[in-house]
């Protein structure tokens, strides 16, 4: 197996393990076998409001940045934007108005995740298929560096020979 197919099966693996890590959260969430307590909504309130920020300005920056669009998929950055926009617009209604409804937390909470799930699961197969540039970048500048070292160690090696 090449070095390409190896990353590409690793990356979608990797989706694939936290699609699955998500949906199973988001059924708990939305069954209410993960009980909704303060803690977990101050928790969760924090944690999806700062992850609504960086993926918000992750995907500002990808558009931005001329670089950083080269590398990236903006695929990925536009199937998340709704998820991070609506838990940005909730956890800043929470915050103001200080009501955490159980129910609608949970809800809120568990399709949320449910969502990243079918997003993590389409980008792990789109990217089997269409890695990501970065990735392949990267795995050039790895091959690149083997094939330098092979010519360093074959000239060395017809050094010796003469």
């Amino acid at each position: 197996m090449d070095e390409t197919k190896k990353v590409k099966l690793i990356y979608s693996g990797e989706l694939f393990i936290f699609s699955i890590l998500f949906v199973v959260l988001g059924i708990l969430f939305v069954t209410g076998v993960i009980p909704m307590t303060d803690r977990r909504k101050t928790v969760f309130t924090y944690l999806t409001l700062a992850g609504g920020v960086i993926t918000l300005g992750d995907f500002i920056w990808a558009l931005a940045s001329k670089k950083r669009r080269a590398k990236t998929a903006i695929i990925d950055k536009i199937l998340v934007l709704p998820s991070s926009l609506t838990f940005l617009s909730f956890d800043l209604y929470f915050l103001i108005s200080g009501v955490y409804e159980d129910q609608v937390f949970s809800y809120l909470i568990g399709f949320g995740f449910i969502y990243l799930a079918c997003v993590y699961l389409f980008e792990s197969l789109y990217h089997y298929k269409f890695p990501i540039p970065g990735l392949l970048d990267d795995d050039e500048d790895k091959e690149k560096k083997n094939d330098a070292i092979d010519v360093e160690v074959t000239e060395e090696k017809d050094h010796k020979d003469e």
